[in-house]
């Protein structure tokens, strides 16, 4: 490439039609091909989205992440890298480790969890695994790439400690540790500025803080301005733009908008990648064992969120299954990441396989249409006291990638359906399937749940293991399952339509949200139940004191049941003084509870015991803040929906001298921050108090009584500076009782 000319330099820049990057005289062509949970190769002439070559699908990320596993995502990884290996692809686009904001989000089956420490350990497990096997990924979607809703133009926008501690926090430790070959970046702004043209992200934070030096690959069609995306840190625009891009590219550099160095620097990484990564006479690898492994996945991510003795049924069992799920299985999302794959059993055939006797009807259409006859036949075989086994959740139309959902609700025939059955049946479990939660509604009605996300196309056989007992559901939720969208820590600011999206939330994300206020869920983070009983004890904890660092925490599991059985265990640093002096003197102060987690099986009927040191990381980001404030209007609404927990939070925090607050009356935000920005509005005038409401005792929920809380809140601070305060405070929160301060 050095002795090239420009132009090819510039050719090298842009794709090949869809999948195929250019060759040149010195470069063949690779083939790029969607992931991540499954080989999806196409032909440049294919233009029907689910066609393509007959590919194992394995267990999407959402329920992978509830193995909690990372050799799970190792073998995942592993897998799909050597079915891509043998179809000549250089290129796995996968995975996506973006963070699941909202349970709306219509992609987040492709996306492993609300946490970033989770996500990041899975994902860089399965990045290491994969380019074991000689094939590239691409690490997706960089960055706050969390709606499908105007995915295209959409801004999100993002305060630095959010955007750092929570959006990319899994991408940084992907990088820093696995080392992926190549990054996409994703089709939304951020801040401001598209992702493709985002000199911020790409290289100040990327580059140079992370030390990547691999390829930054577009979204297909993400890259509006080849010039601008080149000249911020991408390199390859996909896919081929027709000449259209490089002819402006050419354009630009010949007005001096961009240097022939920013061009040959893009095309000398995509030369390396080639040359790493082009296939060259590969001797095929034994893909033998993959519907197995995705088998096996798919029982290790299984969840059993309800069960009060009527799972497992015994494999010599009479029951009824109703659910038009049960025959034509969902195993997988739509869009990019769908896999073609081969026949394989549905729970029918591997229920009758392993010896359970069933009785089966449909019970409803897949296309959320009443069907009453459909129903008449179902509850005419539930009735009575035969075990009933519901096989429901959320269909294509509700899922899938370029849409997100407008509730959470699940289809209303199957709800319609459920409800009738518990009304003839008193022995019904519902075995589930999404990509995302949803409202469980029927809950309390049912004696059993057994969640199994979309399993890959092993999922028909998965639930004959599990609900015969052979295997034991060990899973835990990777993310919070919420009662309703409302309780949803961004709610109102999610897929709003419009293309400015405010993550108002900041980094209060599922359960850093619904714990730190107090907002009940129907099933938590880290959630699952199990066939079997385990016993915790001999906790203990390397230091009493934590000064940075790694502590080590170690404990022992013994498995008390008569079931073999994996016992998760998550180690959660909670908010308090242990957890606020470990930050005190870094500058910055994190209300942000951290989730480590580690893994080991206890075994066996005879209560076998096992033990494994975890270890929890502390992980701070000195000198970040919230220099963009929390906006008042978002106090307001907290005060507006009683969250007095929030708010008393906040005072809590004043009083121990662990954040300083200062009021921006122009700006109307409440800054909460290590350093005392008060000094900044000195001079700002005292605004005019609104007329007291006409009912004695009410305050209006407004910005001003909201300014009113936050100005108490700052007094509360100079309480510990100056005790002739409080006077003037006491007056002051006389005024604002009635919200909760």
């Amino acid at each position: 490439m050095e002795k090239s000319n420009i132009d090819e330099k510039i050719k090298l820049l842009t794709g090949s039609g869809m999948w195929h990057t250019q060759e040149t005289e010195d470069l063949p062509s690779v083939h790029l091909s969607d992931g991540p949970h499954g080989l999806r190769k196409q032909e440049e002439k294919e233009r029907q989205n689910n066609v393509s070559l007959v590919s194992t699908c394995y267990p999407t990320a959402s329920a992978l992440a509830c193995s909690w596993d990372v050799t799970a995502a190792e073998r995942l990884g592993s897998a799909v890298a050597k079915e891509a290996w043998n179809a000549d692809v250089a290129v796995l686009l996968g995975p996506g480790i973006n963070m699941k904001r909202s349970p709306l989000c219509g992609r987040n089956f492709e996306y492993f969890s609300e946490d970033p420490f989770l996500a990041g350990r899975l994902g860089a497990a399965y990045v290491s695994a994969a380019q074991g096997e000689d094939v590239a990924v691409s690490l997706k979607h960089f960055a706050a790439n969390n709606q499908e809703t105007n995915r295209q133009t959409s801004n999100s926008q993002i305060d630095e400690r959010a955007l750092r501690e929570i959006y990319l926090s899994a991408f940084e430790y992907v990088v820093k540790t696995a080392r992926p070959a190549t990054i996409m970046a994703s089709y939304n702004r951020l801040n401001g500025y598209y992702a493709c043209e985002n000199r911020h992200l790409l290289t100040e934070i990327l580059r140079e803080e992370w030390g990547f030096d691999g390829v930054v690959i577009s979204d297909w069609g993400a890259c509006a301005d080849l010039a601008k995306a080149v000249k911020a840190g991408m390199d390859l625009e996909m896919p081929d733009s027709h000449g259209i891009h490089a002819r402006k590219l050419k354009a630009a550099l010949k007005a001096g908008e961009i240097s022939e160095a920013d061009i040959a620097q893009a095309a000398g990484r995509i030369e390396k990648l080639v040359k790493k990564y082009a296939p060259d006479n590969r001797a095929k690898k034994d893909t033998s064992d993959a519907h197995e492994i995705a088998k096996q996945l798919a029982c290790e991510s299984a969840v059993l969120l309800k069960n009060d003795g009527i799972l497992p049924i015994s494999q010599d069992a009479d029951v009824v299954v109703i659910g038009a799920l049960a025959e034509q299985m969902r195993f997988q999302g739509g869009g990019s990441s769908h896999i073609n794959t081969a026949s394989f059993p549905n729970a029918l055939d591997a229920l009758r396989k392993l010896g359970v006797t069933v009785t089966y009807a449909p019970g409803y259409s897949l296309k959320d249409e009443e069907n009453r006859e459909l129903e008449e036949q179902a509850l005419a075989l539930a009735a009575g006291q035969k075990t009933v086994l519901f096989f429901g959740g959320l269909t294509d139309q509700y899922e899938g990638e370029g849409y997100d959902r407008e509730s959470l609700a699940m289809p209303a025939n199957q709800l319609h359906l459920l409800n009738r059955i518990c009304e003839v049946s008193p022995n019904v479990a519902v075995v589930s399937f999404s990509g995302a939660p949803y409202d469980m509604a029927f809950e309390n009605r049912v004696r059993g749940i057994l969640q199994m996300y979309l399993g890959g196309e092993a999922v028909g056989e998965a639930c004959g293991e599990l609900l015969t007992g052979r295997v034991n559901p060990s899973g835990k939720l990777a993310e919070s399952w919420p009662y309703a969208v409302e309780d949803t820590p961004c709610h109102g600011f999610f897929a709003t339509g419009s293309d400015d999206i405010e993550y108002r939330e900041s980094i209060y994300v599922g359960y850093r949200y619904y714990d730190s206020f107090g907002i009940p869920v129907r099933f938590p983070f880290g959630f699952g139940l199990s066939y079997t009983t385990f016993a915790y004890d001999n906790l203990e904890l390397s230091s009493e004191t934590y000064e940075g660092g790694k502590l080590q925490v170690s404990l022992d599991v013994t498995n008390t049941g008569s079931a073999a059985g994996a016992a998760d265990m998550t180690v959660l640093g909670a908010i308090g003084e242990f957890a606020m002096s470990a930050t005190r003197a870094t500058g910055w102060c994190s209300a942000a509870v951290t989730a480590v987690f580690g893994w080991l099986t206890a075994a066996g009927a005879s209560r076998m015991k096992a033990a494994k040191t975890l270890e929890l990381y502390a992980d701070t980001a000195e000198g970040f803040d919230w220099h963009k404030g929390l906006s008042l209007s978002m106090l307001a609404d907290l005060t507006h929906k009683k969250k007095t927990k929030a708010l008393k939070m906040l005072r809590k925090f004043i009083h121990k001298g662990w954040l300083s607050a200062w009021l921006d009356e122009k700006n109307d935000k409440l800054y909460l921050t290590a350093e005392d920005y008060r000094t900044a509005q000195e001079n700002q005038p005292e605004p005019e108090p609104e007329k007291a409401p006409e009912q004695a005792g009410e305050v209006p929920l407004n910005l001003e009584t909201t300014r009113r809380f936050a100005q108490v809140l700052e007094k509360e601070q100079e309480l510990m500076e100056d005790e002739r305060a409080v006077e003037e405070l006491q007056h002051m929160q006389k005024t604002t009782e009635s919200i909760g301060a």
